[in-house]
C-alpha cells in the first residue's frame, strides 16, 4: 500500500498545482517551494482537502505546520502515520 499510497498523493500534488513532471520525476526531498508551489495557508487546505477526498480519510488540519508541508517526504510521512 506504501508505494500505492505514494503514488497517489504525488498525482494529487502534480494535478492541484498542474506542474510538468510525471510521478517518476518527482524528488521526494525537494522542497515543494523548489517546484514552484507556494504552499500558503489557502493552498495548504486545499492540498489537505484534496488528499481527504482522494484517498477518502480525515486529517486533523491543526497538526499541520509548515514542516509537514515542506516536500514530498515529510508529507507522506504524516499522512501515512494518520491512516
Amino acid at each position: 500500500m506504501s508505494e500505492e499510497l505514494k503514488l497517489k498523493i504525488k498525482e494529487i500534488i502534480i494535478n492541484k498545482f498542474q506542474l510538468e513532471i510525471k510521478t517518476a520525476q518527482f524528488d521526494e526531498s525537494k522542497p515543494f517551494i523548489e517546484y514552484g508551489v507556494g504552499l500558503d495557508s489557502v493552498a495548504n487546505l486545499e492540498l489537505i482537502l484534496e488528499i481527504e477526498k482522494e484517498l477518502k480519510i480525515n486529517i486533523d488540519e491543526a497538526e499541520i505546520g509548515s514542516e509537514i508541508l515542506f516536500n514530498f517526504k515529510s508529507l507522506y510521512n504524516f499522512i501515512n502515520k494518520s491512516i
